[in-house]
């Protein structure tokens, strides 16, 4: 059985890109026609980045933060039969 046959109210299908008009809901998007984004350069890699950390060389990580050591994930007590066929 399909994901999306099971939770056919999930809020993710209903996102952007994934109506009927596909990706088109992106690209004709406000905030890309705002932009002015260019869509041909961007298709043939040709943009620059907006923002370029300082880097020391390619092993150099201290612009990464990963500090995770306060996450607290919690039991899942939920139904396990939600999982059967995953």
């Amino acid at each position: 059985m399909a994901l999306d046959a099971k939770y056919p109210n999930d809020p993710a299908a209903l996102g952007t890109g994934n109506l009927s008009t596909g990706l088109d809901a992106v690209v004709d998007s406000a905030w890309f026609e705002k932009t002015k984004f260019d869509w041909q350069a961007f298709s043939q890699k040709e943009l620059q980045a907006p923002y370029k950390p300082p880097v020391k060389s390619k092993k150099d990580v201290t612009n990464i933060t990963c500090d995770h050591s306060e996450d607290k994930v919690p039991k899942f007590t939920g139904k396990q039969n939600l999982f059967e066929d995953f």
